[in-house]
């Protein structure tokens, strides 16, 4: 996915992002992979101008900071919230 996402193929990333955020609600993959799916699929709406699932994306990462698994990406989550709330 972020194969992808760097190629500039932001739909397609975003297609198995999306799975893998969903298996992670699932509990069905790690929660690393969970919090790194939100923060990409972020990015990847950022890429495509859809600003309100980007700000989306990012709100799942800062609200869930105090997990482990999220608090890595927590700092940059809100980093890029503010630069999605800017445009």
């Amino acid at each position: 996915a972020e194969l992808y996402l760097r190629s500039g193929q932001p739909a397609e990333a975003s297609a198995v992002l999306n799975r893998v955020a969903e298996l992670g609600a699932q509990g069905r993959a790690p929660k690393v992979s969970e919090a790194q799916a939100h923060f990409l699929l972020g990015e990847a709406y950022l890429q495509t101008d859809e600003l309100y699932s980007a700000k989306r994306e990012f709100e799942i990462v800062i609200d869930r900071h105090e997990d482990e698994a999220f608090r890595p990406y927590g700092p940059k989550a809100a980093s890029r919230l503010v630069d999605a709330s800017l445009r």
